[in-house]
């Protein structure tokens, strides 16, 4: 969802439950109507403002013009998830999700993704979600195992995906978002160097 309180409230990806849309081409003109179902978001609700999930912080992010690095990646990460959330292809789905986690989490965006650069991604997840070893370890694998997935989708091998694929790729999406959003040191981060540096040295304390 984007918007101010004194403007339009979007919401940029959406389902309907049912509905049809109907397009109307002239030389002259472009015409569109659609039926399905639809409903106000009541945008006072305490939930679309609480800090906690990092919504207040998306709202004010949105308005702010000068955005950090961080900051543009955590929206496109919003972005991308939210085409998971909104694609009915689970394959799609899969890939989208981890669209907005290399996005936020490649060093280099215009580099090739080698094995490295998977390993290196699933070890920031680890530190940027987990607390404990044993629930690091948890992350590079689930991560490395979605990886495999879209690995698979990409390359036009015939992988079924499960819901929980998609949950699992949601849950380690949005947890990595949120913490940039409302967990220091994460939340404090201007680069992805700042990321880097913290994250070496955690390694080796």
């Amino acid at each position: 969802m984007t918007g101010q309180k004194d403007k339009t409230i979007s919401v940029i990806y959406h389902q309907r439950t049912s509905g049809v849309k109907r397009w109307c081409l002239t030389p002259e003109s472009l015409g569109v109507s659609s039926t399905g179902y639809s409903s106000w978001v009541d945008m006072s609700d305490e939930y679309y403002r609480k800090k906690e999930n990092g919504n207040a912080s998306v709202w004010a992010l949105v308005q702010k013009n000068e955005k950090s690095e961080i900051e543009k990646r955590s929206l496109q990460a919003i972005t991308w998830i939210g085409n998971a959330v909104a694609d009915q292809n689970p394959s799609k789905s899969l890939v989208q999700y981890v669209f907005a986690i290399e996005g936020m989490l490649q060093y280099t965006p215009e580099s090739f993704i080698t094995p490295s650069i998977i390993s290196q991604i699933g070890d920031w997840l680890a530190f940027i979600i987990g607390e404990e070893k044993d629930e690091r370890k948890s992350i590079v694998n689930y991560f490395k195992n979605v990886y495999r997935k879209r690995s698979a989708i990409a390359h036009g091998g015939a992988k079924t995906i499960t819901q929980e694929d998609l949950s699992i790729a949601m849950q380690i999406a949005k947890h990595m978002v949120i913490s940039f959003l409302t967990k220091p040191p994460f939340s404090e981060m201007k680069t992805v160097k700042d990321l880097s540096d913290f994250i070496t040295d955690c390694k080796f304390r």
